[in-house]
């Protein structure tokens, strides 16, 4: 499993956002794209929020580890249909040098 950090949930969210496209853009398969959309909001939503609360309080939130983790192999799962996914990362890219 990659490492769960904010940039890596951020790069695969909008990966995942960008290939599954909206239901508009699909004519036929609106009923296949639109409950995989809001599967990937609501995993998304839940791992901001645990990401969030494991700032705060990490001994309170070391429970919720294992949700935490199955959501985040369920998106990677996801990603996985393509073979374009992003590659994670440790760290999110430095951007101070221009």
């Amino acid at each position: 499993m990659d490492s769960l950090t904010r940039y890596n949930l951020e790069t695969l969210a909008g990966f995942l956002y960008d290939r599954i496209g909206r239901p508009s853009e699909n004519g036929d398969q609106t009923c296949q794209v639109e409950p995989l959309r809001r599967m990937v909001r609501h995993a998304v939503t839940g791992l901001e929020a645990y990401l969030a609360a494991s700032a705060s309080r990490q001994g309170i939130l070391d429970y919720r580890q294992d949700t935490a983790d199955e959501l985040w192999e369920s998106l990677e799962r996801i990603a996985s249909r393509w073979r374009d996914k992003p590659a994670p990362t440790l760290a999110p890219p430095d951007r101070s040098t221009r």
